[in-house]
């Protein structure tokens, strides 16, 4: 998996939710895998490999109680379509933000931390398209040096 590049490909966010090293997975297969819903166990995957970020902040962006995610990582159910994409935009800015501050550590730390420029930290955006739309383009920002 590529994680130091601050333009990561959809490859490179489905490896990290499924633990796996595909050197290439189709379009065809990110976007069914996101239709039906990935599997429970992509919660924790990503947990695994970041190890600042916390359960409850990632289930409240997908909108998802602590029992209900209990509930369907005991009965293998997988996670619906609404929370699959929430995942998947959470993963493409972790390993955009790896990119840019090269260290998984500092990203994740830029990630909790309230920004000046948007009033709140950048983590909390990513429930929404455009609150990651946002996050991407301070992102590009900060590696181009261009600050406002």
């Amino acid at each position: 998996m590529n994680i130091n590049t601050s333009e990561p490909t959809p490859t490179d966010v489905m490896n990290l939710l499924l633990l796996s090293n595909h050197p290439y997975l189709s379009s065809e297969k990110i976007i069914s895998l996101l239709r039906t819903g990935m599997p429970i166990e992509s919660v924790g995957n990503l947990l695994h490999v970041c190890r600042g970020i916390e359960l409850s902040t990632l289930l409240s962006l997908m909108d998802i109680s602590k029992r209900t995610y209990t509930l369907k990582l005991k009965e293998q159910k997988r996670l619906t379509r609404a929370q699959s994409n929430v995942l998947y935009r959470v993963s493409r800015i972790i390993l955009m933000a790896t990119g840019v501050f090269e260290s998984i550590e500092l990203a994740e730390d830029w990630l909790q931390t309230s920004a000046r420029y948007c009033g709140e930290a950048p983590i909390t955006m990513l429930d929404t398209y455009a609150g990651t739309e946002q996050v991407v383009n301070l992102l590009s920002k900060i590696e181009h040096s261009v600050y406002s």
